[in-house]
């Protein structure tokens, strides 16, 4: 058996557990369940059940009633004598939304400053994820040395940009919104 930590929903007008799942049914000497709780583990409903049809997929089973709560719990139960398997991944309690984020993409090379030679380098910008600069060896079209990366916001963003045996880098890259900008970086081998 699997529970979730205790959940709070109370923010949450329309929650939804989700799953992949791969449940290989063994006639009636199995059964895999999906139950919900609000009052924290007290008690207990079966929202999902399978028995002797094998599931395998994705399952989105909505959470009615568990929408206010903040000691919602969700359990996996799976009982089981001379059967199969039931295996789950990618568990979400919640709901989903898609917000936009406004920036752009910047992407470009990294290149030793004297060879020209790809430097294999990570970029932080000040806002955003961290990229690391690739081997391209599929695509004869990118040069080795290529990062991408999406930056929120706009204007005028600083960037350090390290690679090993190499000096630090701080620049700065003009992100405009919605569009790809192109931004190479040359290093410099440290002394010694």
């Amino acid at each position: 058996m699997l529970t979730s930590p205790r959940l709070d929903l109370r923010r949450t007008a329309k929650p939804r557990l989700t799953f992949d799942t791969a449940y290989f049914a063994a006639g009636r000497r199995q059964r895999a369940q999906v139950q919900l709780s609000t009052d924290n583990g007290r008690t207990w409903r079966t929202r999902w059940q399978r028995v002797r049809r094998t599931t395998v997929g994705a399952v989105s089973i909505p959470l009615r009633g568990a929408a206010g709560h903040r000691g919602v719990r969700v359990r996996f139960r799976y009982h089981a004598r001379d059967a199969r398997w039931w295996a789950i991944d990618n568990v979400f309690v919640g709901s989903r939304t898609c917000v936009r984020v406004p920036g752009g993409l910047v992407a470009g090379v990294t290149r030793d400053v004297a060879t020209g030679d790809p430097v294999f380098a990570t970029l932080r910008p000040r806002t955003g994820e961290v990229a690391r600069s690739l081997l391209t060896p599929k695509d004869p079209g990118v040069p080795d040395g290529f990062y991408a990366m999406f930056v929120p916001g706009d204007g005028s963003v600083p960037v350090t940009v390290t690679a090993s045996g190499y000096v630090p880098r701080e620049g700065r890259v003009r992100v405009v919104p919605r569009a790809v900008v192109l931004r190479n970086w040359a290093l410099t081998r440290e002394a010694g």
